[in-house]
């Protein structure tokens, strides 16, 4: 790639590579700067003889925590038939990969012995039925790994009405999003 530096000679420049979130214009570093490479080791100083430069660094696979930068706001609406539901609590599950009608089944089977539910509470909806959930994006998105595909940014959400289990998949695909969980 070449660029024009003509503007900074005398000046020094630092290069480090950048990753775009996925769903917003973010960027955040991947460039590795532990262990041997310092910030030193990225920096230029621009010469007005010097035509062409060579630079090499290394990039690193992004931190646990760079994965989840940005947020996406869920507006989830639970209706019975057409009408919205007021005061309704709504569980996240977790991932969609783990989602399954055994897994259904399981908190079907527990909620009738004893009315309890394991999972995450997103507490109640509001009186017009609906819940705002804050979300992380993961930004490694869709990954494969030994064969399996998996969407990090698919979620099950599920309301209990008269012992049955009734869920929506979300897709987290934009920073704003709405849903609807009807039964």
């Amino acid at each position: 790639m070449a660029v024009d530096v003509s503007d900074y000679v005398g000046r020094s420049l630092y290069f480090v590579a950048l990753r775009k979130f996925l769903l917003s214009d973010g960027y955040y570093n991947i460039t590795n700067n532990e262990g041997e490479q310092s910030l030193s080791d990225l920096k230029l100083t621009i010469e007005v003889e010097k035509q062409t430069y060579d630079l090499s660094f290394m990039v690193r696979d992004p931190k646990p925590s760079d994965y989840t930068a940005d947020n996406a706001k869920l507006t989830l609406t639970v209706k019975k038939g057409n009408a919205a539901v007021a005061s309704k609590e709504v569980y996240w599950f977790g991932k969609a990969y783990n989602w399954s009608a055994d897994a259904k089944r399981l908190i079907e089977e527990r909620y009738s012995i004893n009315q309890e539910i394991v999972q995450t509470s997103m507490t109640e909806t509001k009186a017009d039925g609906t819940l705002v959930i804050n979300m992380p994006v993961n930004e490694s998105g869709v990954t494969h790994t030994n064969g399996t595909t998996r969407d990090e940014n698919e979620h099950v959400f599920f309301v209990i009405e008269n012992g049955v289990v009734q869920f929506v998949t979300v897709k987290v695909n934009a920073l704003e999003l709405a849903e609807t969980l009807q039964y």
